[in-house]
Protein backbone atom coordinates (compact mmCIF):
# COMPACT_ATOMS: atom_id res chain seq x y z
CA UNK A 1 0.00 0.00 0.00
CA UNK A 2 1.29 3.03 -0.91
CA UNK A 3 1.19 6.12 1.31
CA UNK A 4 0.01 9.63 -0.43
CA UNK A 5 1.33 12.61 1.81
CA UNK A 6 -0.60 15.88 2.48
CA UNK A 7 -1.36 19.18 3.24
CA UNK A 8 -4.19 19.83 5.96
CA UNK A 9 -4.56 23.42 5.99
CA UNK A 10 -6.64 26.18 4.23
CA UNK A 11 -6.58 29.15 2.23
CA UNK A 12 -8.88 32.82 2.91
CA UNK A 13 -11.08 34.71 0.85
CA UNK A 14 -9.64 36.22 -2.37
CA UNK A 15 -11.16 38.31 -4.52
CA UNK A 16 -11.39 38.06 -8.36
CA UNK A 17 -9.66 40.39 -10.64
CA UNK A 18 -11.59 42.22 -13.44
CA UNK A 19 -9.66 41.79 -17.00
CA UNK A 20 -7.19 44.52 -16.90
CA UNK A 21 -7.67 45.96 -13.41
CA UNK A 22 -4.91 45.67 -10.91
CA UNK A 23 -6.87 45.96 -8.12
CA UNK A 24 -9.72 43.87 -6.29
CA UNK A 25 -13.07 45.36 -6.69
CA UNK A 26 -16.18 44.20 -4.44
CA UNK A 27 -17.07 40.31 -6.40
CA UNK A 28 -15.17 37.75 -3.25
CA UNK A 29 -14.07 34.30 -4.16
CA UNK A 30 -13.47 31.63 -1.57
CA UNK A 31 -10.12 29.64 -2.36
CA UNK A 32 -8.98 26.46 0.18
CA UNK A 33 -5.57 24.16 0.04
CA UNK A 34 -6.49 20.85 1.30
CA UNK A 35 -4.84 17.53 1.60
CA UNK A 36 -6.19 14.85 -0.52
CA UNK A 37 -5.61 11.30 1.31
CA UNK A 38 -5.43 7.52 -0.07
CA UNK A 39 -4.87 5.17 2.98
CA UNK A 40 -4.60 6.27 6.20
CA UNK A 41 -4.72 9.90 7.18
CA UNK A 42 -1.09 10.77 8.45
CA UNK A 43 -2.33 14.22 9.84
CA UNK A 44 -0.40 17.47 9.44
CA UNK A 45 0.71 19.78 6.81
CA UNK A 46 2.82 17.44 5.56
CA UNK A 47 4.96 16.02 2.44
CA UNK A 48 7.13 12.96 2.37
CA UNK A 49 10.62 13.07 0.80
CA UNK A 50 10.55 10.91 -1.67
CA UNK A 51 6.98 10.41 -1.97
CA UNK A 52 3.74 11.98 -3.91
CA UNK A 53 0.90 14.01 -1.97
CA UNK A 54 -1.85 16.01 -3.55
CA UNK A 55 -2.67 19.72 -2.81
CA UNK A 56 -5.94 20.31 -3.64
CA UNK A 57 -7.15 23.83 -4.52
CA UNK A 58 -11.28 24.70 -4.23
CA UNK A 59 -12.87 28.08 -4.83
CA UNK A 60 -16.16 29.54 -5.38
CA UNK A 61 -16.98 33.29 -7.34
CA UNK A 62 -19.99 33.99 -5.50
CA UNK A 63 -21.25 32.93 -1.68
CA UNK A 64 -25.00 31.24 -2.19
CA UNK A 65 -27.32 34.15 -2.52
CA UNK A 66 -25.08 36.18 -4.00
CA UNK A 67 -25.24 37.47 -6.93
CA UNK A 68 -21.84 39.05 -8.92
CA UNK A 69 -20.54 38.86 -12.56
CA UNK A 70 -19.60 35.74 -14.64
CA UNK A 71 -16.03 35.61 -15.56
CA UNK A 72 -14.84 33.59 -18.62
CA UNK A 73 -11.80 32.65 -17.31
CA UNK A 74 -10.04 32.13 -13.99
CA UNK A 75 -6.27 31.62 -13.50
CA UNK A 76 -4.87 30.18 -10.28
CA UNK A 77 -0.81 30.02 -9.15
CA UNK A 78 0.37 28.32 -6.76
CA UNK A 79 3.70 28.93 -5.46
CA UNK A 80 5.86 25.75 -4.74
CA UNK A 81 8.66 25.80 -1.97
CA UNK A 82 12.22 24.04 -3.05
CA UNK A 83 12.15 20.31 -2.98
CA UNK A 84 8.58 19.95 -4.33
CA UNK A 85 7.83 19.84 -8.04
CA UNK A 86 4.40 19.78 -10.13
CA UNK A 87 3.74 16.25 -11.71
CA UNK A 88 0.14 16.30 -13.15
CA UNK A 89 -3.48 17.87 -12.08
CA UNK A 90 -6.59 16.28 -12.49
CA UNK A 91 -10.11 18.57 -12.40
CA UNK A 92 -12.85 19.15 -10.22
CA UNK A 93 -15.87 19.62 -11.52
CA UNK A 94 -17.33 21.60 -12.99
CA UNK A 95 -13.81 21.02 -15.94
CA UNK A 96 -10.70 22.71 -15.16
CA UNK A 97 -8.11 22.20 -17.31
CA UNK A 98 -4.60 23.29 -18.96
CA UNK A 99 -2.42 23.40 -15.70
CA UNK A 100 1.38 24.57 -16.88
CA UNK A 101 4.69 24.79 -14.92
CA UNK A 102 7.27 27.23 -14.94
CA UNK A 103 11.20 25.36 -14.40
CA UNK A 104 12.28 25.24 -10.72
CA UNK A 105 14.83 27.17 -9.36
CA UNK A 106 16.47 28.28 -5.91
CA UNK A 107 12.93 29.63 -4.84
CA UNK A 108 10.86 26.81 -5.72
CA UNK A 109 8.32 25.90 -8.69
CA UNK A 110 5.31 28.34 -9.80
CA UNK A 111 2.49 26.28 -11.41
CA UNK A 112 -0.20 28.09 -13.13
CA UNK A 113 -3.79 26.68 -14.50
CA UNK A 114 -6.73 28.31 -16.30
CA UNK A 115 -9.62 26.71 -16.32
CA UNK A 116 -13.27 27.44 -16.77
CA UNK A 117 -15.54 30.43 -16.15
CA UNK A 118 -17.33 30.76 -12.93
CA UNK A 119 -21.10 31.67 -12.52
CA UNK A 120 -22.00 34.78 -10.95
CA UNK A 121 -25.06 33.21 -9.41
CA UNK A 122 -23.94 31.60 -6.37
CA UNK A 123 -26.19 28.91 -6.19
CA UNK A 124 -25.54 27.64 -9.41
CA UNK A 125 -23.28 24.51 -9.95
CA UNK A 126 -20.38 26.17 -11.63
CA UNK A 127 -20.29 28.65 -8.84
CA UNK A 128 -17.35 26.99 -7.68
CA UNK A 129 -14.79 24.74 -9.12
CA UNK A 130 -10.75 23.73 -8.23
CA UNK A 131 -7.70 21.75 -9.69
CA UNK A 132 -6.20 18.80 -7.53
CA UNK A 133 -2.19 19.41 -8.03
CA UNK A 134 -0.09 15.91 -7.91
CA UNK A 135 3.31 17.46 -6.67
CA UNK A 136 6.34 15.04 -5.90
CA UNK A 137 8.94 15.49 -3.26
CA UNK A 138 12.43 14.61 -3.89
CA UNK A 139 14.35 12.25 -1.95
CA UNK A 140 16.74 14.98 -0.96
CA UNK A 141 13.82 17.40 -0.52
CA UNK A 142 15.01 19.90 1.91
CA UNK A 143 13.41 18.83 5.54
CA UNK A 144 11.67 21.11 7.67
CA UNK A 145 8.91 24.20 7.08
CA UNK A 146 7.54 24.09 3.65
CA UNK A 147 5.44 28.00 2.83
CA UNK A 148 2.82 27.14 -0.62
CA UNK A 149 1.52 30.98 -1.75
CA UNK A 150 -1.17 31.06 -3.52
CA UNK A 151 -2.94 33.89 -5.89
CA UNK A 152 -6.47 33.96 -7.95
CA UNK A 153 -7.56 36.13 -10.62
CA UNK A 154 -8.78 36.52 -14.70
CA UNK A 155 -5.84 37.26 -16.44
CA UNK A 156 -3.93 34.86 -18.88
CA UNK A 157 -1.88 32.38 -16.98
CA UNK A 158 1.54 33.75 -18.04
CA UNK A 159 0.43 36.80 -16.28
CA UNK A 160 1.48 36.36 -12.78
CA UNK A 161 2.03 39.81 -11.32
CA UNK A 162 -0.49 39.13 -8.92
CA UNK A 163 1.49 35.77 -7.68
CA UNK A 164 4.55 38.45 -7.35
CA UNK A 165 2.57 40.99 -4.91
CA UNK A 166 1.30 38.06 -3.03
CA UNK A 167 4.87 37.19 -2.65
CA UNK A 168 5.65 39.98 -1.16
CA UNK A 169 2.42 40.83 0.72
CA UNK A 170 -0.28 38.01 1.41
CA UNK A 171 -2.52 39.57 3.35
CA UNK A 172 -5.41 41.25 0.65
CA UNK A 173 -7.67 39.11 0.39
CA UNK A 174 -6.72 37.49 -3.53
CA UNK A 175 -3.69 35.97 -1.64
CA UNK A 176 -2.98 33.36 1.19
CA UNK A 177 -0.31 31.65 2.13
CA UNK A 178 0.18 28.20 3.83
CA UNK A 179 2.95 27.24 6.10
CA UNK A 180 3.38 22.88 5.90
CA UNK A 181 6.49 20.51 6.04
CA UNK A 182 8.96 18.13 4.54
CA UNK A 183 9.70 15.37 6.65
CA UNK A 184 11.63 11.54 6.79
CA UNK A 185 8.91 9.05 5.61
CA UNK A 186 7.81 6.65 8.46
CA UNK A 187 9.77 3.62 8.28
CA UNK A 188 8.77 0.23 9.63
CA UNK A 189 10.97 -1.09 12.93
CA UNK A 190 10.32 -4.51 13.34
CA UNK A 191 11.96 -5.98 16.60
CA UNK A 192 11.22 -9.31 18.88
CA UNK A 193 10.15 -8.81 22.16
CA UNK A 194 10.46 -12.27 23.87
CA UNK A 195 11.68 -15.64 22.50
CA UNK A 196 11.03 -19.07 24.56
CA UNK A 197 11.03 -23.17 24.16
CA UNK A 198 8.84 -26.17 26.09
CA UNK A 199 9.34 -28.20 27.21
CA UNK A 200 12.07 -26.53 29.75
CA UNK A 201 14.83 -29.20 28.46
CA UNK A 202 14.00 -30.85 24.80
CA UNK A 203 14.86 -34.16 25.48
CA UNK A 204 16.22 -36.66 22.74
CA UNK A 205 13.98 -37.82 20.39
CA UNK A 206 11.01 -35.88 22.04
CA UNK A 207 9.40 -33.22 20.43
CA UNK A 208 10.06 -29.67 21.40
CA UNK A 209 8.65 -26.25 20.25
CA UNK A 210 10.36 -22.65 19.72
CA UNK A 211 8.56 -19.78 19.72
CA UNK A 212 9.73 -15.87 19.42
CA UNK A 213 7.12 -12.97 19.43
CA UNK A 214 7.99 -9.77 18.02
CA UNK A 215 6.01 -6.77 16.77
CA UNK A 216 6.29 -3.54 14.29
CA UNK A 217 6.97 -0.24 16.69
CA UNK A 218 7.55 1.88 13.33
CA UNK A 219 5.48 4.41 11.66
CA UNK A 220 4.73 2.21 8.45
CA UNK A 221 3.75 -1.20 7.66
CA UNK A 222 6.53 -3.52 6.54
CA UNK A 223 7.18 -4.49 3.13
CA UNK A 224 6.36 -8.27 3.85
CA UNK A 225 6.96 -10.51 6.57
CA UNK A 226 9.37 -13.38 7.47
CA UNK A 227 11.14 -15.18 10.35
CA UNK A 228 13.74 -17.15 9.80
CA UNK A 229 15.06 -19.70 12.10
CA UNK A 230 18.72 -21.22 12.17
CA UNK A 231 18.42 -24.70 14.22
CA UNK A 232 20.99 -26.21 15.89
CA UNK A 233 22.69 -29.69 14.58
CA UNK A 234 20.94 -32.36 15.06
CA UNK A 235 17.40 -30.44 15.21
CA UNK A 236 14.52 -31.77 13.42
CA UNK A 237 11.80 -29.92 11.81
CA UNK A 238 8.24 -30.78 12.23
CA UNK A 239 6.16 -28.74 9.95
CA UNK A 240 2.55 -29.54 11.42
CA UNK A 241 3.22 -27.90 14.71
CA UNK A 242 5.05 -24.79 12.92
CA UNK A 243 2.83 -21.44 12.52
CA UNK A 244 3.22 -17.60 11.86
CA UNK A 245 1.00 -15.30 12.90
CA UNK A 246 -0.38 -13.15 11.89
CA UNK A 247 -2.06 -15.56 8.97
CA UNK A 248 -1.89 -16.12 6.18
CA UNK A 249 1.46 -17.71 6.22
CA UNK A 250 3.51 -20.63 5.16
CA UNK A 251 6.91 -22.11 6.28
CA UNK A 252 9.49 -24.22 4.79
CA UNK A 253 12.87 -25.90 5.39
CA UNK A 254 16.10 -25.72 3.72
CA UNK A 255 19.33 -27.59 4.66
CA UNK A 256 19.94 -30.70 6.58
CA UNK A 257 19.57 -31.60 10.30
CA UNK A 258 23.39 -32.44 10.10
CA UNK A 259 24.64 -29.01 9.35
CA UNK A 260 21.64 -26.97 11.32
CA UNK A 261 18.28 -26.66 9.21
CA UNK A 262 17.08 -23.25 8.07
CA UNK A 263 13.79 -22.82 8.86
CA UNK A 264 11.70 -19.86 6.85
CA UNK A 265 8.53 -18.81 7.40
CA UNK A 266 6.81 -16.36 5.40
CA UNK A 267 4.00 -13.99 5.48
CA UNK A 268 1.44 -13.23 2.36
CA UNK A 269 1.87 -9.45 3.63
CA UNK A 270 3.49 -7.03 5.72
CA UNK A 271 3.17 -5.93 9.23
CA UNK A 272 1.23 -2.95 10.12
CA UNK A 273 2.38 -0.34 12.35
CA UNK A 274 1.90 -0.63 15.90
CA UNK A 275 1.51 -4.29 15.47
CA UNK A 276 2.49 -6.22 18.74
CA UNK A 277 1.27 -9.31 18.37
CA UNK A 278 3.47 -11.07 15.98
CA UNK A 279 4.04 -14.87 16.66
CA UNK A 280 6.00 -17.60 15.21
CA UNK A 281 5.93 -21.49 16.76
CA UNK A 282 8.46 -23.89 15.42
CA UNK A 283 8.26 -27.25 16.07
CA UNK A 284 11.33 -29.47 16.50
CA UNK A 285 12.77 -32.90 17.74
CA UNK A 286 16.24 -33.55 18.69
CA UNK A 287 17.42 -36.29 16.91
CA UNK A 288 20.41 -38.39 17.97
CA UNK A 289 23.13 -36.14 16.21
CA UNK A 290 22.13 -33.33 19.07
CA UNK A 291 24.76 -32.41 21.18
CA UNK A 292 23.90 -33.07 25.11
CA UNK A 293 23.33 -30.87 27.81
CA UNK A 294 23.41 -28.49 25.70
CA UNK A 295 22.49 -25.10 26.18
CA UNK A 296 22.36 -24.80 22.24
CA UNK A 297 21.89 -21.95 20.20
CA UNK A 298 18.40 -21.24 18.18
CA UNK A 299 18.81 -17.75 16.23
CA UNK A 300 15.51 -16.22 14.75
CA UNK A 301 15.87 -13.23 12.26
CA UNK A 302 12.70 -10.95 10.76
CA UNK A 303 12.65 -10.07 7.65
CA UNK A 304 10.43 -7.17 6.67
CA UNK A 305 11.55 -6.61 3.31
CA UNK A 306 9.22 -7.40 0.12
CA UNK A 307 11.64 -10.54 -1.25
CA UNK A 308 12.68 -13.01 1.60
CA UNK A 309 16.36 -13.03 1.94
CA UNK A 310 17.05 -16.02 4.70
CA UNK A 311 20.47 -16.03 4.06
CA UNK A 312 21.33 -12.29 4.44
CA UNK A 313 19.15 -11.81 7.57
CA UNK A 314 20.49 -14.80 9.22
CA UNK A 315 24.29 -13.83 8.58
CA UNK A 316 22.99 -10.48 9.86
CA UNK A 317 21.73 -11.94 12.80
CA UNK A 318 24.89 -13.99 13.09
CA UNK A 319 27.05 -11.21 12.63
CA UNK A 320 25.66 -9.27 15.55
CA UNK A 321 22.42 -10.85 17.49
CA UNK A 322 21.67 -7.72 19.79
CA UNK A 323 20.42 -6.29 17.17
CA UNK A 324 16.18 -5.59 17.40
CA UNK A 325 15.45 -7.44 14.49
CA UNK A 326 17.44 -10.62 15.76
CA UNK A 327 16.85 -13.11 18.65
CA UNK A 328 19.88 -15.84 19.88
CA UNK A 329 17.92 -18.02 22.35
CA UNK A 330 20.09 -20.92 24.44
CA UNK A 331 17.64 -24.19 24.73
CA UNK A 332 18.96 -27.10 27.26
CA UNK A 333 18.67 -30.30 25.95
CA UNK A 334 19.04 -33.57 27.52
CA UNK A 335 20.45 -37.00 26.99
CA UNK A 336 17.99 -39.69 28.78
CA UNK A 337 20.01 -42.33 30.28
CA UNK A 338 17.97 -44.80 28.81
CA UNK A 339 18.67 -44.59 25.51
CA UNK A 340 22.32 -45.26 26.49
CA UNK A 341 21.36 -48.50 28.42
CA UNK A 342 18.02 -49.75 26.93
CA UNK A 343 17.68 -52.33 29.92
CA UNK A 344 17.45 -49.32 32.21
CA UNK A 345 19.77 -51.15 34.60
CA UNK A 346 22.10 -48.37 35.15
CA UNK A 347 19.58 -45.76 35.25
CA UNK A 348 18.96 -44.99 38.73
CA UNK A 349 18.89 -41.50 38.82
CA UNK A 350 22.71 -41.31 39.97
CA UNK A 351 24.07 -41.07 37.09
CA UNK A 352 25.13 -37.40 35.91
CA UNK A 353 24.19 -36.07 32.70
CA UNK A 354 25.11 -37.67 29.44
CA UNK A 355 26.68 -35.51 27.14
CA UNK A 356 26.64 -36.10 23.24
CA UNK A 357 28.86 -33.84 21.28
Amino acid sequence: MTLRPALLSGLSALVLLLPGTAAAIGTTLSIELRAEMSGTNLGGAQFQRGAEGVLAVRFRNCQPGQSCPFYERTTVHVQLPPGLVYDRADSYAPAWVQCAAAAPDAAGQRVSCTGAGLSGNGNALNASSGVDLWLLAAPDAPLGPATFTAAIDDRLPDDTATLVACLADPAPAWCDRLTGAIVVPPVPALAFTGSGHAPARITVGADGELHASFGNGGGAASAGLAVHVQLPVGFEWRPQHSVLWPAPAACSAQGSSATGLQVSCVRNGGLAAGSNDGLVRIGVVAGLATATPGPLDVLFALDGGAVPDAAGRLLACADDPTRPDCRLHAVPTDYPCALQHADGIYCDGWEGPVVRP
